[in-house]
């Protein structure tokens, strides 16, 4: 990905606010904190997607958001209703 928006280590480091030597390691696939990743992710416009592997794997989660959106309003009408009470 680095590479696709032409930049060296020590310039990707530098945006994501990391050392270059990091950049190596993770590219290296040397295990990098979650945090770190989304910093290097960011600091090239994108945002960390993590998917299950497993049995969920061949899930759709193309709508997989919706599911989300429809828990979020389930528990703001559940709040409601109890104080309306």
């Amino acid at each position: 990905m680095r590479i696709r928006f032409s930049l060296n280590r020590k310039q990707l480091a530098a945006k994501a606010g990391v050392s270059a030597s990091l950049i190596g390691r993770a590219e290296k696939g040397a295990d990098v904190r979650l945090s770190t990743l989304r910093k290097i992710y960011a600091a090239v416009g994108c945002r960390l997607l993590l998917l299950p592997a497993g049995a969920l794997y061949d899930m759709d989660w193309t709508n997989a958001h919706l599911d989300n959106e429809w828990h979020d309003q389930s528990r703001r009408i559940e709040r409601y209703l109890k104080r309306a009470r």
